[in-house]
């Protein structure tokens, strides 16, 4: 996943908020808010999908740090495609990738599984799954926006947001579950090293298609090209912020061309079941596709311990 993470003037969420209320929306472009509720202050983030130029503001409960905060005049007096599209630099992106364990854990794959299926990962980011998938001789081709960019690019971003993003983990420590990733030092290192071994794959795996830039709800490939599709971090986690159709689109296209497909966690941002996953089941099932919520190994974010495994009828 990557987040567009527009940081410019020092306005307050209850302040942008009416403000946008009152802006007409640009020609071509569709856009939604949605305002924070809780007892935490929020991060407010940007997800672009580049093809249709639909924005969406993140609400993510990140403690009592400091919000990150939007310039509505940017959003709303001057957006227009091209100057939308002119503003997602990769100063805008933070990225944060995990490691194959972690997601044979997430996904309960297995080695055999590894080595005998073609494996699309949707929103992949800098993760070293698809890196340490190819060393074992597997297939995975990645899909993210963040591939867009070169490999000195993307390892000068990840240098610059490190250390804010433990940061901001050591400071909400008791929201996740310390068991898969004993500590925080561990966590810090096995997010480093996944990374880089990430960056250290990147030219070559461009190369040979293994990433590609693109995202859902629309892939780039042909009906049945794969046996498995991921999504982790990404459906369903941000529920309040991408309604039920985005889901069934996007969830009806990665069955379109895999046949079987997996999405890790079911918990939205503020560790509560997605109101999404009833009716996409039943979306699916009326569809001929057999559902199934699978307990996992893997715990991080608190409760976060189940998939939905999804295959095509």
């Amino acid at each position: 996943m990557v987040f567009f993470n527009f940081k410019v003037s020092a306005i307050h969420l209850n302040l942008f908020v009416p403000r946008l209320n009152k802006c007409q929306p640009m020609h071509g472009v569709s856009y939604q808010y949605f305002a924070g509720v809780g007892m935490h202050p929020f991060n407010v983030k940007v997800v672009i999908k580049l093809h249709e130029c639909r924005f969406f503001f993140l609400n993510e409960i990140i403690g009592d740090g400091d919000c990150h905060k939007v310039d509505y005049s940017v959003l709303c007096d001057r957006m227009t495609r091209k100057r939308l599209v002119d503003r997602m630099q990769l100063e805008n992106i933070v990225p944060w990738g995990r490691s194959k364990k972690e997601y044979m854990e997430m996904f309960d794959l297995t080695q055999e599984d590894i080595l005998n299926k073609k494996i699309l990962g949707c929103g992949d980011g800098p993760s070293s799954f698809n890196t340490e998938v190819d060393y074992d001789d597997g297939s995975v081709v990645s899909i993210d926006p963040l591939y867009a960019y070169s490999k000195k690019e993307i390892m000068q971003r990840i240098d610059e947001v490190a250390g804010e993003v433990i940061d901001q983990v050591r400071a909400n420590e008791d929201h996740f579950v310390w068991k898969n990733i004993p500590d925080l030092e561990s966590l810090e290192h096995i997010r480093i090293e996944a990374m880089m071994e990430f960056l250290m794959d990147y030219e070559d795996g461009k190369e040979e298609g293994r990433y590609i830039n693109a995202s859902l709800p629309e892939l780039p490939f042909e009906e049945g090209s794969f046996d498995l599709a991921l999504s982790s971090h990404f459906l369903f986690l941000y529920s309040e912020h991408m309604d039920e159709a985005f889901h069934k689109e996007g969830i009806d296209e990665m069955l379109r061309v895999a046949k079987e497909v997996r999405i890790f966690p079911l918990l939205t941002l503020t560790n509560e079941r997605s109101p999404h996953i009833d009716t996409v089941i039943r979306h699916l099932q009326a569809q001929g596709c057999h559902t199934e919520i699978v307990r996992t190994g893997y715990e991080f974010q608190k409760g976060a311990n189940e998939m939905l495994k999804i295959t095509r009828a």
